[in-house]
């Protein structure tokens, strides 16, 4: 079976995949408010890049099946209505916070949000944060330039394989190989007596955050898509196998508890993608029934739901926390200003903006309903 066909699991609303992302998005936030040396904040965003590339390669796959082609500028409007109006949104706002709060403007901080460079402006030139112990809020926009830099190509590259999906497998094995390589190559280069300029002015960021050293985790979900297409069956025996599932706990637990820098920077991430990959299968194909049953849960599911808008607006919520008690943080008047903020911004932006783009997003050929 080296063609690519139809793709069940792309065809309809998966519940649990909006509940892993409403657990997320909380690691995010609790990572933020001073549990970051408990709660992986960069975690949380793993498990989206895992999802986000399920969800795309499954999209893609049944285009192909469906009309052996693919429709790059609908599959580019789709990807610029969904992201594109709520950060816009965001970055208005927190330009106008900045000019009036601290007659702070910057144009080249506002071009790197727009244009979805903001991680590696982070890392080569980094933000100034202008509100004290409260970082700056474009830094988290890091996150949607790697996602956007990966499907400028992704779409090409299934495009490229379109007839045989064996050699899209090993072709993504390959470049998840290469990015292991790469990054241990960096980790190497930056740690000697002389580190090249290629590792910015945040060593930290340049791991976490760059394009180069994050996208596997994003492949790790788009294999995940194929293999359910090209060996569904077999696939899924493996993967929800009691000791395949003990070992990605194990390593799971492993990529927290283990603190050595080498580790941390190289092979981290990509322990985790596999760990997250072979636990949503078990929660969705498997016996995980309980936990699939809170993941689908409608509450868990609405925050997955409002998790875009929860990620970019938590940290507009940082910024006026901070204003408001001029960076005496995690105080009781902190959190009095933090948490309603959070919320409130979220949903007007989710129900203003995120959700009447629907209709548009629908007119280019997506098929989300919420």
């Amino acid at each position: 079976m080296g063609k690519i066909e139809g793709l069940s699991v792309g065809q309809n609303y998966i519940p649990s995949l909006d509940g892993l992302r409403g657990l997320s998005i909380i690691i995010v936030i609790l990572s933020h408010i001073g549990l970051h040396k408990f709660v992986p904040g960069v975690f949380g965003v793993t498990v989206f890049f895992v999802i986000s590339g399920f969800i795309i390669t499954s999209q893609l796959i049944e285009e192909i099946s469906a009309t052996q082609k693919i429709d790059f500028y609908k599959f580019y409007m789709r990807r610029i209505m969904r992201l594109a109006p709520a950060l816009l949104l965001y970055v208005l706002a927190m330009t106008a916070l900045l000019f009036f709060s601290r007659d702070h403007f910057s144009g080249r901080e506002v071009l790197s949000a727009v244009f979805y460079l903001a991680n590696y402006y982070d890392i080569f030139i980094g933000y100034q944060s202008y509100i004290e112990n409260t970082p700056h809020p474009f830094v988290i926009i890091w996150s949607l330039a790697v996602e956007e830099h990966f499907y400028i190509l992704f779409p090409f590259i299934v495009y490229l394989f379109k007839s045989n999906g064996r050699r899209l497998f090993l072709f993504l094995v390959f470049v998840i190989f290469l990015g292991l390589i790469w990054r241990w190559i960096l980790y190497a280069d930056c740690h000697s007596s002389a580190p090249a300029l290629a590792c910015g002015v945040s060593l930290q960021a340049r791991f976490d955050h760059s394009t180069d050293t994050r996208f596997e985790t994003i492949v790790v979900g788009c294999l995940c898509a194929l293999l359910l297409r090209l060996s569904r069956d077999r696939f899924l025996t493996i993967a929800c196998h009691p000791m395949i599932s003990g070992l990605a706990l194990a390593g799971l637990a492993c990529s927290f508890l283990c603190r050595d820098e080498q580790f941390r920077s190289v092979y981290r991430y990509l322990i985790q993608a596999i760990a997250v990959t072979v636990i949503f299968l078990n929660v969705e194909f498997g016996n995980w029934w309980r936990l699939r049953a809170f993941l689908s849960d409608q509450r868990v599911v609405w925050f997955g739901q409002l998790s875009y808008s929860l990620y970019l607006m938590h940290f507009a919520a940082l910024s006026l926390a901070g204003l408001a008690t001029k960076g005496q943080i995690y105080t009781f008047f902190w959190f009095a200003v933090f948490l309603p903020a959070t919320f409130s911004l979220a949903m007007a932006s989710y129900y203003g903006v995120e959700r009447p783009m629907l209709s548009w997003r629908k007119h280019f050929g997506s098929r989300a309903s919420r």
